[in-house]
């Protein structure tokens, strides 16, 4: 193989153009959404999507947990604006720590497939990254479906 003719495929961080309508509807509810198309050297592109127990805010995150939409139901018209603030920044929070939990486990994985094991990822990872774990993430969603069937907000 002659290295000069040798073109990378794309990074995994690389940037993308603004998602479709058809890549928003595959990134909802889904942990993961893969590619752009079909093409298996288009760069993977994570997002993770959560919507209030109400149903009436759904945020969707990437995986460094920059939030990148917020919708809304056509039914919060009748909420208050101080209670859908709540809302809204409550389920924002939730889908940051949600993404940044699936980069905590990326990463995870891609020191383990460099050859470290399990522990020596985790303790990397809280050491020096900063990132929720997935049951942290997951506790923090569950606290926040009890508040709504408690009547809190």
């Amino acid at each position: 193989m002659d290295f000069d003719d040798y073109v990378a495929p794309p990074s995994y961080f690389d940037a993308i153009g603004e998602a479709t309508d058809s890549q928003a509807a595959a990134e909802s509810h889904s942990g993961r959404a893969l590619t752009q198309d079909d093409d298996a050297t288009a760069p993977i592109v994570l997002a993770v999507s959560v919507t209030n127990a109400a149903g009436t805010v759904t945020a969707t995150a990437s995986i460094s947990g920059w939030l990148q939409r917020i919708e809304l139901a056509p039914d919060v018209t009748s909420i208050d604006e101080a209670e859908l603030a709540r809302e809204i920044i409550a389920t924002a929070e939730l889908a940051r720590m949600k993404g940044q939990s699936s980069q905590r486990t990326l990463v995870e994985d891609m020191l383990m497939w460099q050859g470290a094991d399990s522990h020596t990822a985790r303790d990397y990872v809280d050491e020096y990254m900063n990132l929720p774990t997935s049951d942290k993430a997951t506790e923090a969603e569950a606290e926040a479906n009890a508040r709504y069937l408690r009547g809190e907000y």
